[in-house]
């Protein structure tokens, strides 16, 4: 029977090792030349979040500032918003809308989350945050999400959001892998808006139950 001498099998381990990280990267490498475009550059491929249930075009999904690939709970926080101020704002909600509701002639509304303000004061009103809740309606899942919008509405004017990830003017991102976007159920939008030195405006909108969203 033939000896391995000690030096032999040290040489025989080190190119075991070698093809095993050989083998690694080779599959490292397949993987980044498939299906692994990653919109929002947090480090989780698009079809992932898809799993994962996090929204690809934000990679920080609710915005509690943690990355989503570091954030344990990435589509839920505590609502941020903090306000000791009794004084009204000045704002009234024209229309909130999402898909799957129906407007008073039974017409349908459009597929994304979208909120018109109406600023009946006489000051420009800009800074505004908002925090919303999706809780679905069979199941009780809840998600939260918190952005700071970059949108401003002059005194006596009105300003539509959309929350369906277009890059434009008053259009700011949405997780249709979450809740709205997954779930075929009725769910409640809950809905707190802010600008500092006023008092929170909370609205409730509701979404009835049939197909899905599918993001445009």
């Amino acid at each position: 029977m033939m000896k391995v001498k000690n030096n032999n099998w040290l040489t025989l381990t080190l190119l075991l090792l070698a093809a095993l990280i050989i083998f690694s990267g080779g599959a490292s490498k397949i993987y980044a030349a498939g299906n692994n475009l990653d919109s929002d550059k947090d480090g989780i491929p698009n079809d992932v979040e898809k799993v994962y249930g996090t929204n690809p075009y934000a990679a920080d999904s609710d915005g509690d500032g943690m990355n989503d690939k570091d954030d344990n709970n990435p589509v839920q926080l505590s609502n941020p918003i903090k306000e000791n101020s009794s004084r009204d704002l000045q704002i009234r909600v024209k229309d909130a809308r999402v898909e799957d509701n129906f407007d008073i002639n039974h017409s349908d509304l459009p597929d994304h989350l979208q909120i018109t303000l109406l600023n009946k004061g006489k000051k420009s009103l800009s800074n505004i945050e908002l925090y919303y809740t999706i809780t679905d309606k069979k199941t009780g899942v809840e998600e939260s999400y918190y952005q700071k919008l970059n949108s401003e509405i002059a005194a006596g004017s009105e300003l539509t959001l959309h929350f369906d990830n277009k890059i434009a003017k008053d259009h700011y991102s949405a997780n249709m892998n979450g809740l709205y976007g997954s779930s075929t159920n009725g769910l409640i939008f809950d809905v707190y808006l802010h600008v500092k030195g006023y008092k929170t405006l909370n609205f409730k909108i509701e979404k009835d139950a049939g197909a899905a969203e599918v993001a445009d």
